[in-house]
């Protein structure tokens, strides 16, 4: 593949989650903007070569790898109770390397609202046409009924009305 074309650094700036990886040292090797901006970092390259416990605690990281944890994943509240994060971390096998790809949850609790809303708006608008088709067949029963109650009456006016010629074209 021409390297030219393909760049990591690129990808990694285009993934809406935040990602961070660091090495065994626990040195920041990437961080990703959606991470800075988790983080309340500013400038990434300032913290590219930085140990990890620069930005966060490096306990997981740690446990990782030293061989207590392959992967882990926590919820946890940043800069002051404004951002709910959940943190994914994993290391490849060597422990080499570690990721912490963290998804802000806000969105996705938008969208499962909006998902939980627009199954509501469903179930109002079968609930609206059950109605509503009992209500038609209400009407149409009583219409029924009336034009059998109209057409008994009318039978009865012409008996009175005209009571020999009922009888013969009854």
């Amino acid at each position: 593949m021409d390297t030219a074309c393909f760049n990591e650094n690129r990808i990694l700036d285009l993934i809406p989650d935040g990602v961070l990886t660091v090495d065994r040292d626990l040195i920041i090797r990437q961080i990703n903007p959606a991470a800075c901006r988790f983080l309340g970092i500013q400038n990434s390259a300032e913290y590219i070569g930085s140990p990890v416990s620069c930005v966060m605690d490096d306990s997981i990281f740690l446990k990782m790898r030293d061989e207590e944890e392959m992967q882990h994943s926590d919820l946890v509240v940043l800069r002051g109770e404004s951002i709910q994060i959940e943190r994914s971390f994993c290391c490849d096998a060597d422990r080499t390397l570690c990721v912490c790809i963290m998804h802000e949850m806000a969105k996705r609790q938008l969208y499962e609202d909006l998902l939980r809303c627009q199954l509501h708006a469903a179930e109002l608008a079968d609930t609206i046409c059950e109605k509503q088709l009992n209500i038609v067949s209400e009407i149409a029963g009583l219409l029924g009924e009336a034009a059998v109650e109209t057409q008994a009456t009318v039978q009865e006016l012409k008996k009175a009305l005209l009571p020999d010629k009922v009888e013969k074209n009854g």
